[in-house]
C-alpha cells in the first residue's frame, strides 16, 4: 500500500473487453491504498480515471503545455483535443457520417481457414467499404487477416506492426526516401557530388563516422554515449557544412521539423510529396 504505480499506455493492443478488465485492475490497485499514474489516450481508460491531466494543445513544438486539469465530467466540457473527442464518442455517427452500403455481390472470399487457432472458418469480406475485424486478444484476428487473407490476396498494401527498419544513421528523411532528393539538390546547387551529403560518405565527420556521437566503454558498466567533440553532433565535416541551400546547410535542413521542411522545400515536389505522408498522419512535429 501507499505505493505509486506508473504505467505507459497499458491498453496498447487490447480488446475493449480486456480494457474493461484493465480498468478494474487499476481501480483495485488504487482501492488497496495506492496511487496510479497512467499515460494513456484510450477513451475507456480516461473514462475510468478519477482525475485527468491533458498535455497539448498539439504535438511537437505545438505541445508542452498543460491544457486541462480536472475530473472526467469536467473534461467532457473542455475545449481541448481530448475533450472534443470524448464528446464525439457519445455520438458515434459523427465518426462515419457517410457510412457505405455493403454489396453482397462484391467480396473477398476465405474458405476453410485453419491457421493457428482458426477452426476451419469461412468468411466473405465486402469490397469497397471500411471493414473492421475485431475480437478479444488471441481470438485469431491476425491469423485470419495477416495470415490466411494475405496468403490468398498478396497484392495488398500492408501496414503491420513491424518496427521501422534502419540503423543509427537513419531519420525520417531516409525512411521516406526524401533524403536522396535533398542530397541531389544540395549537390546540384553547390556544384559537387550528391554523395558528399551522405552520412556514410567522405563528407561525414571522420571522428564519429557520421553518427554524431561517440560510445565510450565503461568497463563493467553500460556504455556511455557522448556528443562527438569534432562535429558537435552535426555528423558532417566542417567543409561539407559550408555548402548551403537557401541559407541553410545540410545539418540545419535535417534539424527542421517535417512541417517546416515542407514549407522550406515548397517548390521542390519530390521532397514535399514524401514528407506530406507523415504530416497527414500527425507526425509533422518530427525532425
Amino acid at each position: 500500500t501507499e505505493m505509486m504505480y506508473v504505467m505507459d499506455e497499458p491498453s496498447a493492443g487490447l480488446h475493449a473487453r480486456d480494457i474493461g478488465m484493465l480498468c478494474r485492475s487499476l481501480q483495485n490497485i488504487r482501492d488497496a491504498g495506492n496511487s496510479v499514474l497512467v499515460v494513456e489516450h484510450d477513451a475507456d481508460v480516461i473514462d475510468a480515471a478519477d482525475y485527468v491531466i491533458e498535455v497539448g494543445p498539439g504535438p511537437g513544438k505545438k505541445g508542452g503545455n498543460i491544457v486541462f486539469e480536472g475530473t472526467v465530467k469536467e473534461l467532457y466540457s473542455a475545449e481541448t483535443a481530448t475533450g472534443q473527442c470524448m464528446r464525439e464518442r457519445i455520438h458515434p455517427e459523427r465518426l462515419n457520417a457517410t457510412r457505405r452500403k455493403v454489396s453482397k455481390e462484391r467480396f473477398f472470399s476465405l474458405e476453410s481457414c485453419s491457421l493457428h487457432n482458426l477452426k476451419a472458418v469461412s468468411v466473405n469480406i465486402p469490397k469497397g467499404v471500411f471493414v473492421c475485424v475485431t475480437g478479444v486478444a488471441g481470438s485469431g484476428k491476425s491469423s485470419l487477416i495477416m495470415g490466411e487473407f494475405l496468403s490468398k490476396y498478396d497484392d495488398c498494401v500492408v501496414l503491420d506492426q513491424s518496427a521501422v527498419s534502419g540503423n543509427r544513421r537513419s531519420n525520417p528523411a531516409t525512411y521516406t526516401g526524401a533524403f536522396s532528393h535533398i542530397r541531389q539538390l544540395f549537390g546540384s546547387v553547390n556544384g559537387c557530388e550528391a554523395g558528399l551529403f551522405s552520412f556514410n560518405s567522405s563528407g561525414a565527420c571522420k571522428e564519429c563516422g557520421g553518427i554524431g556521437a561517440i560510445s565510450v566503454e565503461m568497463a563493467m558498466l553500460d556504455c556511455v554515449t557522448l556528443p562527438c567533440n569534432e562535429c558537435k553532433g552535426k555528423r558532417y565535416s566542417h567543409e561539407v557544412l559550408q555548402y548551403k541551400y537557401r541559407g541553410l546547410n545540410i545539418h540545419e535542413v535535417l534539424s527542421l521539423t517535417i512541417t517546416d521542411s515542407m514549407e522550406f522545400f515548397s517548390d521542390f515536389a519530390p521532397v514535399v510529396k514524401r514528407l506530406s505522408v507523415l504530416a497527414q498522419v500527425g507526425l509533422g512535429y518530427l525532425q
